[in-house]
């Protein structure tokens, strides 16, 4: 069920906005049409009043806001632990190496275009064996997906993850399920010329990096 609403949240940046508010007006002129005009406007009536006392009530405190959800007061800094355990007085001790994954459809079904939905899958796949052996892996933590925004319509993903050195993230890519999931994949993309992946990759020295966060949630190296 969690995955299916997660779908149904990233279905509205594979339109315009102008064709929701079609899709939207042309559900009300259907509603119009079969039901007396009274019935037919109360749903988005409603939905409608609904929101906007809602909004009222978090605005005025009278309801818990969603958006403080997990946010860390304050400001914190990011100390990686030495192999020893040990943490480090200050912050940038260690290098860490910043990987940059990256996917997108040119295909006009946007990320519900042919084979995108099992390349989803796949990268779910990589990021649970990599938090499994986190370890192993020398991983850090990542970003949640990010959405690019100079498009109309949102068909570029990205993702940042950090690790403690480019042996380890090399240990990650020549891992069982990374090497089949490629393999595989090498395969579909002749064929889905539609399918765009793309990575980066940054070495960032000792003391050459930080990382601050003022009043956030959990994010990025802060994972």
């Amino acid at each position: 069920m969690g995955s299916i609403i997660r779908e149904l949240k990233d279905l509205k940046d594979d339109f315009r906005l102008s064709t929701w508010l079609l899709i939207g007006g042309a559900i009300q002129a259907g509603l119009v049409l079969v039901l007396p005009p009274r019935v037919a406007i109360a749903p988005a009536f409603f939905i409608l009043l609904y929101r906007l006392l809602n909004f009222a009530m978090v605005r005025q405190g009278k309801l818990p806001n969603p958006y403080t959800r997990d946010v860390i007061t304050g400001k914190q800094s990011i100390r990686i632990p030495r192999s020893d355990g040990g943490v480090p007085e200050k912050m940038g001790d260690q290098q860490v190496v910043v990987f940059i994954l990256g996917a997108r459809s040119s295909h006009p079904n946007g990320r519900f275009a042919p084979g995108y939905a099992k390349l989803g899958v796949a990268f779910v796949s990589l990021w649970k064996d990599a938090e499994k052996h986190r370890e192993e892996y020398g991983y850090l933590g990542k970003t949640p997906m990010m959405m690019t925004t100079e498009e109309s319509c949102n068909n570029t993903m990205v993702w940042i993850s950090y690790w403690k050195s480019v042996d380890h993230l090399y240990k990650f890519a020549n891992a069982p399920i990374h090497r089949e999931i490629w393999a595989k994949y090498n395969e579909i993309l002749k064929t889905h010329t539609h399918m765009g992946l793309s990575h980066e990759l940054y070495i960032a020295p000792e003391k050459h990096w930080e990382a601050i966060y003022s009043n956030y949630r959990p994010f990025g190296l802060g994972t």
